[in-house]
């Protein structure tokens, strides 16, 4: 909000002064420049606030997710429970997708974490879980 309020005042004493030059059209621009601005940090920050949390107990996995509070939550008993792990074959690249098979549901974890911290992720899962690893067949 700082960072949106000194370039706010920037455009503010800019538009001014431009405007008693006879440049008026800057004013509506200014304030169109200003709210996709604040549209692109209101869109980093909501993003930046999501959370999941994976717990595992003796007898239940529970993948829960949301912003402030849990909004999407699986569980499952946890012998019914195991990670899945998909390798991309790309050129140049080395990223994996992680999946946690709960019960009949399946949904990926780790979605927003580099492919250093999946790689993280995967040893810890290793050490509580089953984990299958697969990698697609090249159609080639």
């Amino acid at each position: 909000m700082i960072f949106l309020g000194l370039i706010g005042a920037i455009y503010l004493i800019t538009s001014i002064l431009l405007t008693m030059q006879g440049f008026w059209p800057v004013i509506p621009w200014a304030i169109v420049d200003l709210a996709l601005i604040y549209g692109c940090l209101y869109a980093l920050a909501r993003g930046a606030g999501r959370r999941e949390v994976i717990r595992l107990d003796d007898s239940e996995v529970r993948v829960e997710r949301g912003r402030i509070r849990p909004e999407h939550a699986l569980s499952a008993p946890r012998q019914q429970v195991y990670c899945l792990v998909r390798s991309n074959l790309r050129a140049g690249s080395r990223m994996i997708n992680v999946f946690l098979r709960l019960g009949l549901k399946t949904t990926e974890i780790g979605a927003d974490l580099g492919p250093f911290e999946r790689d993280q992720l995967v040893a810890a899962l290793k050490r509580v879980l089953p984990v299958h690893e697969y990698a697609p067949v090249n159609a080639n």
